[in-house]
Protein backbone atom coordinates (compact mmCIF):
# COMPACT_ATOMS: atom_id res chain seq x y z
CA UNK A 1 0.00 0.00 0.00
CA UNK A 2 1.31 3.80 -0.80
CA UNK A 3 1.36 6.27 2.27
CA UNK A 4 -0.06 9.09 1.95
CA UNK A 5 3.53 10.83 2.47
CA UNK A 6 4.27 9.26 -1.04
CA UNK A 7 1.23 10.36 -3.06
CA UNK A 8 1.45 14.10 -1.64
CA UNK A 9 4.70 14.29 -2.69
CA UNK A 10 3.90 12.88 -6.46
CA UNK A 11 1.06 15.26 -6.15
CA UNK A 12 3.40 18.25 -5.48
CA UNK A 13 6.18 17.47 -8.23
CA UNK A 14 3.09 17.32 -10.90
CA UNK A 15 2.25 20.34 -10.05
CA UNK A 16 5.81 21.87 -10.25
CA UNK A 17 5.86 19.79 -13.47
CA UNK A 18 2.49 21.63 -14.63
CA UNK A 19 3.50 25.10 -12.95
CA UNK A 20 6.70 25.03 -14.79
CA UNK A 21 4.93 24.64 -18.28
CA UNK A 22 2.56 27.33 -17.17
CA UNK A 23 5.11 29.57 -16.98
CA UNK A 24 7.49 28.70 -20.05
CA UNK A 25 4.37 29.34 -21.89
CA UNK A 26 3.72 32.63 -19.81
CA UNK A 27 7.23 34.05 -21.02
CA UNK A 28 6.93 32.76 -24.66
CA UNK A 29 3.51 34.98 -24.98
CA UNK A 30 4.83 37.75 -23.09
CA UNK A 31 8.48 37.10 -25.77
CA UNK A 32 6.01 37.75 -28.39
CA UNK A 33 4.27 40.35 -27.57
CA UNK A 34 7.32 42.08 -26.56
CA UNK A 35 8.22 41.82 -30.67
CA UNK A 36 5.26 43.28 -31.42
CA UNK A 37 4.92 46.09 -28.87
CA UNK A 38 8.00 48.04 -27.72
CA UNK A 39 9.26 49.95 -24.87
CA UNK A 40 8.95 53.69 -26.27
CA UNK A 41 10.45 56.73 -25.85
CA UNK A 42 7.04 58.77 -27.36
CA UNK A 43 4.12 60.11 -25.26
CA UNK A 44 1.85 57.53 -23.05
CA UNK A 45 -0.36 60.12 -21.13
CA UNK A 46 -3.99 58.99 -22.22
CA UNK A 47 -7.23 60.30 -20.79
CA UNK A 48 -10.86 58.35 -21.33
CA UNK A 49 -13.65 60.01 -21.86
CA UNK A 50 -16.91 58.16 -22.89
CA UNK A 51 -15.53 54.88 -24.29
CA UNK A 52 -12.93 57.36 -26.23
CA UNK A 53 -9.07 57.30 -25.71
CA UNK A 54 -8.15 61.06 -26.02
CA UNK A 55 -4.14 61.63 -26.16
CA UNK A 56 -3.17 65.08 -24.90
CA UNK A 57 0.79 66.37 -26.68
CA UNK A 58 -0.16 69.62 -25.01
CA UNK A 59 -1.52 71.18 -21.80
CA UNK A 60 -2.03 73.97 -23.50
CA UNK A 61 -5.71 74.69 -24.99
CA UNK A 62 -4.48 76.64 -28.05
CA UNK A 63 -1.91 73.72 -28.54
CA UNK A 64 -3.98 70.56 -27.92
CA UNK A 65 -3.56 67.92 -30.31
CA UNK A 66 -6.23 64.97 -29.87
CA UNK A 67 -6.61 62.02 -31.49
CA UNK A 68 -9.47 60.39 -31.10
CA UNK A 69 -10.05 56.51 -31.67
CA UNK A 70 -13.80 54.66 -30.75
CA UNK A 71 -13.37 51.83 -28.53
CA UNK A 72 -17.28 50.69 -29.98
CA UNK A 73 -15.68 51.19 -33.79
CA UNK A 74 -14.54 47.43 -35.47
CA UNK A 75 -11.13 46.54 -35.92
CA UNK A 76 -10.17 46.97 -39.49
CA UNK A 77 -7.05 45.34 -40.57
CA UNK A 78 -5.80 47.64 -43.77
CA UNK A 79 -6.90 51.06 -41.71
CA UNK A 80 -4.09 53.08 -40.60
CA UNK A 81 -4.40 55.94 -38.43
CA UNK A 82 -2.52 58.89 -39.47
CA UNK A 83 -2.14 62.24 -37.29
CA UNK A 84 -2.36 65.58 -38.27
CA UNK A 85 1.29 65.64 -36.33
CA UNK A 86 2.51 63.82 -39.26
CA UNK A 87 1.77 66.85 -41.56
CA UNK A 88 3.40 68.94 -38.82
CA UNK A 89 6.19 66.74 -39.32
CA UNK A 90 6.28 67.42 -42.91
CA UNK A 91 5.81 70.68 -43.14
CA UNK A 92 8.61 71.40 -40.15
CA UNK A 93 11.12 69.25 -41.60
CA UNK A 94 11.04 69.81 -45.15
CA UNK A 95 11.40 65.73 -46.36
CA UNK A 96 12.64 64.69 -49.49
CA UNK A 97 10.70 63.36 -51.95
CA UNK A 98 12.51 59.61 -51.19
CA UNK A 99 12.03 60.46 -47.14
CA UNK A 100 8.29 60.87 -47.89
CA UNK A 101 8.45 57.72 -50.08
CA UNK A 102 10.08 55.74 -47.20
CA UNK A 103 7.33 57.45 -44.97
CA UNK A 104 4.84 56.11 -47.52
CA UNK A 105 6.54 52.45 -47.23
CA UNK A 106 6.35 52.62 -42.88
CA UNK A 107 2.65 53.09 -43.01
CA UNK A 108 2.46 50.32 -45.46
CA UNK A 109 4.26 47.63 -43.31
CA UNK A 110 2.55 48.56 -39.91
CA UNK A 111 1.61 45.76 -38.07
CA UNK A 112 -1.66 45.54 -36.05
CA UNK A 113 -1.61 47.01 -32.55
CA UNK A 114 2.20 47.32 -32.38
CA UNK A 115 4.64 50.12 -32.32
CA UNK A 116 7.45 48.58 -33.72
CA UNK A 117 8.37 47.96 -37.16
CA UNK A 118 11.69 46.07 -39.15
CA UNK A 119 12.51 47.54 -42.60
CA UNK A 120 13.45 44.77 -44.83
CA UNK A 121 15.73 47.34 -47.34
CA UNK A 122 16.15 44.87 -50.43
CA UNK A 123 12.35 44.74 -50.57
CA UNK A 124 11.85 48.74 -49.80
CA UNK A 125 14.85 48.89 -52.77
CA UNK A 126 12.32 46.85 -54.77
CA UNK A 127 9.07 48.44 -54.51
CA UNK A 128 10.97 51.72 -55.58
CA UNK A 129 12.65 50.86 -57.99
CA UNK A 130 16.59 51.86 -56.55
CA UNK A 131 19.17 50.30 -54.89
CA UNK A 132 19.86 49.09 -51.07
CA UNK A 133 22.24 52.05 -50.39
CA UNK A 134 19.70 54.83 -51.74
CA UNK A 135 17.74 53.65 -48.96
CA UNK A 136 19.70 53.31 -45.80
CA UNK A 137 20.61 56.57 -47.01
CA UNK A 138 16.98 58.23 -47.01
CA UNK A 139 16.42 56.19 -43.47
CA UNK A 140 19.69 58.12 -42.24
CA UNK A 141 18.48 60.97 -43.49
CA UNK A 142 15.03 60.30 -42.03
CA UNK A 143 15.94 59.97 -38.43
CA UNK A 144 18.39 63.11 -38.86
CA UNK A 145 15.67 65.37 -38.22
CA UNK A 146 15.46 66.53 -34.62
CA UNK A 147 11.56 65.63 -32.72
CA UNK A 148 11.03 63.05 -35.13
CA UNK A 149 8.11 59.85 -34.99
CA UNK A 150 10.42 57.49 -35.63
CA UNK A 151 13.41 56.46 -33.73
CA UNK A 152 16.21 53.60 -34.42
CA UNK A 153 16.50 50.60 -31.92
CA UNK A 154 19.83 48.75 -30.60
CA UNK A 155 18.63 45.69 -32.91
CA UNK A 156 19.64 45.88 -36.52
CA UNK A 157 16.99 47.13 -39.20
CA UNK A 158 14.07 47.93 -36.18
CA UNK A 159 13.03 50.84 -35.40
CA UNK A 160 10.37 52.76 -32.91
CA UNK A 161 7.38 54.72 -34.26
CA UNK A 162 5.19 57.33 -32.93
CA UNK A 163 2.12 55.54 -31.93
CA UNK A 164 0.32 59.08 -31.70
CA UNK A 165 1.30 59.99 -35.32
CA UNK A 166 0.53 56.77 -37.50
CA UNK A 167 -0.76 53.53 -36.29
CA UNK A 168 -2.89 50.28 -37.32
CA UNK A 169 -5.33 48.69 -35.31
CA UNK A 170 -7.32 49.93 -31.98
CA UNK A 171 -4.92 52.48 -30.03
CA UNK A 172 -6.81 51.19 -26.62
CA UNK A 173 -5.79 47.59 -27.16
CA UNK A 174 -2.25 48.82 -27.61
CA UNK A 175 -1.92 51.04 -24.55
CA UNK A 176 -3.13 48.11 -22.24
CA UNK A 177 -1.17 45.91 -24.17
CA UNK A 178 2.02 48.24 -23.52
CA UNK A 179 0.82 48.95 -19.78
CA UNK A 180 0.66 45.05 -19.13
CA UNK A 181 4.70 44.84 -20.11
CA UNK A 182 5.99 47.83 -19.30
CA UNK A 183 3.87 50.07 -17.13
CA UNK A 184 4.20 53.21 -17.15
CA UNK A 185 7.93 53.19 -17.87
CA UNK A 186 9.23 54.56 -21.30
CA UNK A 187 12.11 52.98 -22.94
CA UNK A 188 16.58 53.83 -22.22
CA UNK A 189 18.45 55.17 -24.70
CA UNK A 190 21.79 54.02 -25.05
CA UNK A 191 24.73 55.47 -25.76
CA UNK A 192 24.89 55.88 -29.19
CA UNK A 193 21.21 57.15 -29.60
CA UNK A 194 19.04 53.99 -30.21
CA UNK A 195 16.22 52.97 -28.33
CA UNK A 196 17.00 49.71 -26.41
CA UNK A 197 13.97 47.22 -27.03
CA UNK A 198 16.34 44.01 -25.86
Amino acid sequence: MIKIETIMARKKKLDLVFKKEWLIKADIACDRESKVVAPTIYEMDYKTIGGKTYTLSNEEETNMICHIVSNALPLRDGFSIIGNTLFDYILKNKYSKIELMIIHYIINKLKVNSNIITIDYEDAATVFNTTESVIKNAFTDLLSHDNNFIAKTNVPKTFIYDHNVIFKGKLSDFVNRYKALYGDNKAEIDDKGRVIIK
